[in-house]
């Protein structure tokens, strides 16, 4: 076995590793090339570990952490150009098993064989150009298995493979801008971080503020069971998203829809731009609303093929497919098509 065991910690300005190739190491139990230790030094804190402009291949751990486990208590911090893949734990793909906490603080990490999340994850340093593009740090993983909490202050988290958990994604750091103002609505100057979903992909929570925006491309089919904030969404075409899970109502920000949206229960957006996609409203088994709040007649909401389901007999479902909130959304809508 040949794994490295940190239990420096931030008081004691921890372990910084740059430049650095962790290749062909094993571990019996977790963390194939490092177990970054979680428990309480004399100073009270558990281990601290900065990893920059390394990558980490073919490493393997018997239990969790093929090639990295960080613990309960832990930091690991990433920050430059990192890569991990063909690392492995108990026989499956995995780069990092994470108790404890990460912070992405810059350039790109990959995380080819994915991550198991328990604890959090944090990205920040996202730079938007003033048009909307955000780039910076970016955290691609394949493969989230997320129990814990992922956040999105500022930057890039893209899905290279299918995502699944329990736990809760934030995707923007508030609803404020920089000096404090809060934001009335999403728009392209105040985009700070950015969910790319290229992959099927079935998340439980999704909180995606007014400086944020959910971008489902590449053929995807998403299930997001739970949505709250007023963010971007974007779906491309030939790409699948299904909001809600007929409990708890959803709301998105400005839908941007080519491709399919399916709504479960009760689901609200602030406008819509959707002439050339398809809206399918319920399941057929649970009553189901989709309502567009803003809009007018200068920006009309475009909607192109409503589907409404019916629930459970041959009525049509009590909720309808649009419900106007306000008589410039009645003005402004333009007449579906198909």
């Amino acid at each position: 076995y040949n794994t490295f065991y940190n239990s420096s910690a931030e008081g004691v300005e921890g372990v910084n590793i740059a430049d650095t190739t962790f290749s062909s190491n094993s571990a019996g139990g977790s963390g194939g090339a490092i177990y970054n230790d979680g428990a309480a030094d004399k100073g009270g804190k558990g281990g601290v570990m900065t990893v920059t402009d390394s990558s980490f291949t073919g490493n393997e751990a018997g239990t969790s952490g093929g090639a990295i486990y960080n613990a309960e208590g832990a930091k690991l911090i990433l920050a430059g150009d990192n890569t991990f893949s063909g690392n492995t734990a108990a026989g499956e793909a995995n780069d990092i098993a994470n108790a404890g906490e990460i912070a992405v603080t810059g350039g790109t990490t990959r995380l080819e064989s994915g991550l198991v999340n328990t604890g959090s994850v944090k990205v920040t340093g996202g730079v938007n150009d003033g048009e909307g593009n955000v780039s910076g740090t970016t955290l691609a993983v394949a493969g989230l298995d997320n129990a814990g909490s992922v956040t999105v202050d500022s930057g890039r988290l893209t899905l290279l493979d299918e995502a699944k958990g329990s736990g809760s994604i934030t995707i923007g750091n508030n609803t404020y801008d920089e000096d404090g103002t809060a934001l009335d609505k999403a728009s392209k100057e105040t985009l700070d971080a950015v969910l790319d979903l290229g992959y099927d992909a079935e998340l439980n929570r999704l909180a995606l503020n007014r400086d944020a925006m959910l971008e489902v491309s590449d053929e995807a089919s998403v299930t997001v069971r739970e949505v709250e904030g007023e963010g971007f969404v974007k779906v491309d075409k030939a790409s699948a998203l299904t909001v809600g899970n007929g409990e708890t109502s959803s709301t998105l920000g400005h839908l941007a829809n080519a491709g399919t949206v399916n709504t479960v229960g009760e689901v609200a957006s602030s406008s819509v731009d959707g002439a050339d996609g398809t809206i399918n409203v319920g399941t057929g088994e649970t009553t189901s609303s989709f309502s567009v709040s803003g809009g007018t007649a200068e920006t009309p909401n475009t909607l192109g093929t409503v589907n409404v389901a019916k629930s459970g007999s041959s009525r049509p479902s009590q909720a309808a497919w649009l419900k106007p909130r306000t008589s410039s959304i009645r003005e402004g809508l333009k007449k579906p098509q198909g």
